[in-house]
């Protein structure tokens, strides 16, 4: 550090700052000021300084080390991306070459299922003309056998062609505006044929709010009738096959859905074929041994068209009791690409003139059965009866189970859980049974806005005047005393109904919910109110909707089903539909232009509203006018 000598004074340290690692020599001479400094001796002390571990020999091998490593990852990044674009390019060969054999096959088959059809057509078209000519008994059975077995290929034939479209992505997917509700009704009623054949009670019930939604008529249809096939197929003789269907919205996101159920209590399905139930041409080994006249790709059709719709299926299934088929599908406006949205006027043909195909129901039946004009499903009424007498309960059951839908409860638990629910018009209930009796039974009902409409006949042995006055305080229509009359009570249940039928049609004319107020609780009083409040201030609004009303006033759509068929006999759409027409009416009256009157009344098209009017009232708003 120093290279000459340094004079230290009286001082006996040396300090060296900031020493470089290495070694190093002190020389150090002392003097006691009697000689000269050249005579006195100098001592030495070699100083070692390490350097620090990041400067020292393995921290080099390690920096080393290092960075072998880092050109080792490096290369193998690049030779991994290298990799993976091969093969990227191996799969985009492989995939584009699948494609075209894939191609090629589905324009085999396509060739093949028309050429199929010319020779069926040539064979269903004379056995059709023999069909109308007189024959015996046995010539008329083996000629319908014939006709039923053609229609049956033709019906397979096209199913295999639907798929192999959907398999090859040449299956068109278009969605328009519409009520499912009614088309899924529709459907469902023209297999009730098919099950009467069987001896099956065929069940459909439609939550229709009159709700208009996007959805894919031909892929519905598809999927109703696969499932209905199946459900029927694999009933046994005496069983039953119900339908259920609603809109409702999404548990995962804010999407709207069409939520359809089938179920039976058929063989149903082992556990462990349930995981193979979807697969292209799989079937059970119950199912085939009962009945193996399909192919096994109904249900992997059923996925298919649900994945396109964006939905999604599940499936419960219990051995020898039945089998139950959820399917949600995707129906809300803002789901799918543009170009799969009907929106043009010129485009659009209503739903309510849907062709359904005859092929899929002839499947399984001779014929395909119509809906007869005015048959709806809704119009059968449900009663819930409860009893903790068995006798008496079959006893009910048997009076009205041919004119009603009839469900028995044993008990008030019971009866609540099935009115929660089930769709129940009436409600015939015992007093005396234990636990929860038929005047708590009354209260509860009354008091909760899910069971408040439904009307309660109390029947007891109890016929002291204080009893009687406790019943009708509960909230009770109608107080019937034992022993009874059958007939009687059967008459105070059709008068019941009628005049709710009659309060139905009050609330729908009158504008003041009060002129009703004597014959509706406190609920449903408010309800009503409520709704009317909530479209009144929104009659302008085109965006208003269904969903709008259930996040205002906090219920399921299912309940404001439930609530608008009971109080008003409506569905919330038709509702407000007559609300706005109502309205459009005295704009018109007041001498507004149509379209003015359109944009007014909550149509965002002058020539929609044309026709909802006219389907409304009769005549067009400009024939309107003229005539007021």
């Amino acid at each position: 550090v120093d290279k000459t000598w340094r004079d230290m004074g009286r001082e006996r340290k040396f300090i060296g700052f900031n020493l470089a690692p290495g070694t190093y020599t002190l020389h150090i001479r002392a003097n006691d000021s009697s000689r000269d400094w050249n005579q006195c001796e100098a001592r030495t002390l070699r100083i070692v300084v390490h350097p620090p571990f990041y400067r020292s020999v393995w921290a080099y091998i390690l920096y080393v080390l290092l960075l072998a490593v880092f050109f080792y990852v490096v290369y193998r990044i690049f030779a991994g991306r290298l990799r993976q674009r091969q093969e990227v390019k191996a799969a985009q060969m492989e995939k584009e070459q699948l494609k075209r054999l894939d191609q090629a096959k589905f324009e085999f088959f396509t060739s093949v299922s028309h050429e199929l059809k010319t020779p069926l057509s040539l064979i269903s078209g004379p056995l059709k003309l023999l069909s109308r000519q007189e024959m015996d008994a046995e010539s008329r059975g083996n000629l319908d056998l014939a006709l039923r077995n053609t229609r049956k290929m033709e019906g397979l034939i096209n199913e295999l062609v639907t798929f192999n479209k959907i398999e090859t992505d040449q299956f068109p997917f278009y969605i328009q505006k519409g009520n499912p509700m009614d088309f899924v009704l529709h459907d469902t009623l023209s297999f009730r044929e098919l099950a009467e054949e069987k001896d099956l009670r065929l069940s459909v019930d439609c939550e229709n709010n009159g709700e208009e939604v996007w959805f894919s008529p031909s892929y519905v249809e598809l999927i109703l009738n696969n499932l209905l096939s199946n459900a029927i197929k694999f009933t046994p003789t005496g069983g039953c096959v119900s339908v259920k269907a609603a809109i409702v919205a999404g548990e995962k996101d804010d999407f709207t859905y069409l939520k359809i159920i089938v179920s039976d209590t058929g063989i149903g399905i082992a556990p462990e074929e349930l995981q193979n139930i979807f697969t292209r041409y799989y079937q059970t080994k119950r199912g085939y041994n009962v009945n193996n006249s399909g192919w096994g790709i109904g249900l992997s059709l059923v996925q298919k068209l649900t994945d396109v719709h964006r939905g999604e299926i599940q499936l419960d299934s219990q051995l020898g009791k039945g089998t139950s088929f959820s399917v949600m599908l995707n129906v809300s406006d803002n789901a799918f690409p543009e170009n799969s949205y009907i929106r043009g006027d010129k485009e659009i043909i209503p739903v309510s003139d849907y062709k359904f195909s005859p092929s899929t129901h002839d499947l399984l039946a001779t014929a395909t059965p119509q809906l007869v004009e005015g048959e709806n499903e809704e119009d059968r009424k449900t009663l819930l009866i409860v009893d903790d007498n068995e006798d008496l309960l079959h006893f009910l059951y048997t009076c009205f189970a041919h004119d009603y839908n009839v469900l028995t409860a044993t008990g008030g638990s019971q009866a609540l859980e099935l009115a929660q629910h089930e769709s129940i018009q009436l409600i015939v209930s015992d007093i005396m049974m234990p636990g929860i009796d038929g005047i708590e039974l009354c209260r509860t009902l009354k008091g909760d806005m899910a069971t408040s409409h439904i009307p309660v006949i109390l029947l007891t042995a109890k016929s002291e005047p204080d009893d009687v006055v406790e019943g009708y305080k509960s909230g009770a229509e109608a107080y019937v005393s034992k022993p009874f009359e059958p007939q009687i009570l059967e008459l105070q249940i059709k008068n019941i109904l009628a005049l709710q039928r009659d309060r139905q049609k009050e609330i729908v004319n009158s504008p003041e919910v009060e002129t009703t107020a004597s014959s509706l609780t406190f609920l449903d009083r408010k309800f009503i109110k409520d709704i009317n409040d909530l479209v009144d201030a929104n009659i302008g609004n085109s965006d208003f909707s269904i969903s709008d009303i259930t996040s205002a006033l906090g219920v399921s759509r299912s309940l404001l089903h439930t609530k608008m068929r009971s109080l008003i006999n409506m569905s919330t759409g038709d509702y407000i539909r007559k609300k706005r027409i109502d309205y459009a009416c005295r704009l018109l009256r007041d001498t507004h232009s149509v379209a003015e009157t359109a944009y007014k009344s909550g149509f965002s098209d002058p020539n929609y509203f044309s026709k909802v009017f006219r389907k409304a009232m009769g005549l067009s708003p400009t024939e309107y006018i003229n005539r007021q």
